[in-house]
Order: C-alpha cells, then structure tokens, then sequence
C-alpha cells in the first residue's frame, strides 16, 4: 500500500469484473488502498459522482500525499 500503481486499479477492475452480480467486501489492513479502489471504482466505474464518492470516502479517510496524488493521477 505505500506504492500504488495505476496497474494495481485495473486489477482491481478486473477482478470486480469478474464478479458483477455479486456482494464485494474490499478490505485492506492499511485501509487506503480499499478506500481508495471503492472511490474511484464507483467514479469511473459506476458513474457516482466525484463528491458523493468523495463524501463518502472522507467519512472513513482523506487521502492525502501518495494516496492523494495516485487518485487524482487515476481521474485525470
């Protein structure tokens, strides 16, 4: 978790894709990689918007630093 990589959402992607109908529970020891996966997931991926993502996810924690740059580099 302390160095993501734009290849580490898309099997994130991938393996939710492999799983459409189903239930998901995202877990991570760290919290930021799962927090960070289920936000842009539902913003590129569901369509919810950025802020009520973005609300939700500040909720549990707000990225900031590595995990904040690695979001954005993934929205841009």
């Amino acid at each position: 978790w302390n160095d993501p990589k734009p290849g580490d959402f898309e099997a994130f992607k991938a393996a939710m894709a492999d799983h459409p109908d189903a239930r998901v529970l995202v877990q991570c020891q760290a919290n930021y990689r799962a927090s960070a996966f289920a936000y842009l997931y539902r913003v590129a991926v569901e369509g919810v918007s950025e802020r009520t993502a973005r609300r939700d996810l500040e909720k549990v924690w707000k990225p900031e630093g590595r995990w904040g740059r690695y979001i954005d580099s993934i929205l841009d």
